[in-house]
């Protein structure tokens, strides 16, 4: 199965979900509380949603690790390397890349932080001393200025 496929089996599974609830909203709303067997019908679609998205991750992963091994390996010969990415790829290094420069975190209050990238409210004990490098929700690197 290609990425189209995928793709096109992903937007699927989330217009039946979107109508299982339309359709579970209006039952409710007439008073009927019972969901005549959809709950059968979520839980497949709620497992092959999943299952569609593991798969769209291990190919993002296996693209970030195919570049990774490749400019290990010129590093380690010591030559220069041109890399070939494909371009509906070329966001995922990108993204990666963006996460390793640090971005100085905003305080909240004397022992919270809030993360730049993903604005998640984080505890350290005392702002001075934020034992994160990263941010513990979406991994972006992170400092605090003194």
């Amino acid at each position: 199965m290609n990425e189209e496929m995928k793709t096109g089996m992903l937007l699927s599974y989330q217009s039946v979900k979107e109508q299982v609830d339309t359709i579970k909203a209006e039952l409710k709303r007439k008073g009927i509380e019972k969901d005549k067997g959809l709950s059968v019908l979520e839980a497949f679609i709620d497992d092959n949603i999943k299952w569609l998205n593991r798969e769209q991750e291990a190919v993002e992963m296996n693209e970030i690790s195919r570049v990774a091994r490749y400019l290990k390996s010129c590093k380690e010969a010591g030559i220069d390397c041109t890399v070939t990415i494909d371009k509906k790829k070329t966001h995922l290094i990108l993204d990666a890349l963006i996460k390793q420069i640090p971005m100085k975190v905003e305080e909240i209050h004397v022992d919270e932080y809030r993360c730049p990238a993903c604005g998640a409210e984080n505890t350290c004990g005392d702002i001075s001393l934020i034992g994160d490098s990263y941010c513990p929700e979406c991994g972006q690197a992170i400092y605090q200025q003194n």
